[in-house]
């Protein structure tokens, strides 16, 4: 508890990297001991919105990674991949369930029973309320600090408006549009936002801005490179052009 406030921000955190040692697995960057760990620790944690976004951002790992390609070509390299992680992922998950009735209760308490708690209603009332502040304002929104509520989404939509929430999402696009090498890291951000987006509202924190400006250092170094070639290029056409002194 001295390193996080709550089981929330440490899934948060954990989804950042269980998603990037994922996406480097399956682009064969990276060893499956790390997005092991990563999916290990997530698991003891426990949070709901963590296994959620990391279940979505896995299914558009695969959909963007097929081992299939039409008419019938099949990537085995690529199917075996697939197979280890479903692997890591399903048999410690059934051998956990089966064999720790601790365990058992507390995953079933956060997914299957969540519904029932007392947090999601809370959760869902506020979420809620943003949304009749957000059209009791006409979209504008009431102002950052006026709401907070228990996602990212909800209170960027109740403060700042569609359009404000409309101009981070365009934001996030170009960040993670830049990123050619890094592809962990776009990957990593997709689930990091994901599960802002459900259940963390706080945005002053280092845990939000850290990835972002690590991703727009990362991205303003790729265009630097990529724009090199064409300017020593420019430099070396002006440098071999005749130049003649008016008398």
């Amino acid at each position: 508890p001295g390193t996080f406030s709550e089981p929330s921000l440490a899934g948060v955190f954990l989804t950042l990297y269980c998603a990037a040692f994922l996406a480097q697995y399956l682009t064969r960057k990276g060893g499956s001991a790390k997005a092991f760990i990563s999916l290990v620790a997530m698991a003891m944690v426990a949070s709901t919105s963590s296994l959620l976004a990391v279940s979505l951002t896995l299914v558009a790992l695969l959909i963007s990674y097929p081992p299939f390609r039409a008419p019938l070509y099949i990537n085995f390299s690529q199917a075996k991949r697939i197979l280890w992680i479903l692997l890591l992922i399903v048999t410690p998950a059934v051998l956990v369930l089966l064999l720790s009735s601790g365990f058992r209760a507390v995953l079933t308490t956060v997914t299957v029973t969540k519904g029932e708690s007392g947090s999601f209603v809370n959760r869902t009332a506020s979420d809620l309320y943003s949304l009749h502040l957000l059209f009791q304002t006409y979209g504008i929104g009431v102002g950052l600090g006026s709401n907070r509520t228990s996602s990212f989404l909800s209170t960027s939509l109740s403060t700042v408006g569609v359009l404000g929430t409309l101009a981070f999402v365009v934001f996030c696009y170009q960040l993670v549009v830049g990123l050619q090498e890094h592809v962990w890291l776009k990957w990593g951000l997709l689930a990091f936002f994901l599960n802002m987006a459900i259940s963390i509202a706080d945005t002053t924190i280092p845990l939000f801005w850290c990835p972002i400006l690590l991703a727009l250092r990362f991205s303003l170094k790729e265009q630097d490179r990529s724009l090199k070639p064409a300017q020593e290029n420019l430099n070396s056409q002006k440098s071999s052009t005749p130049r003649f002194r008016t008398v």
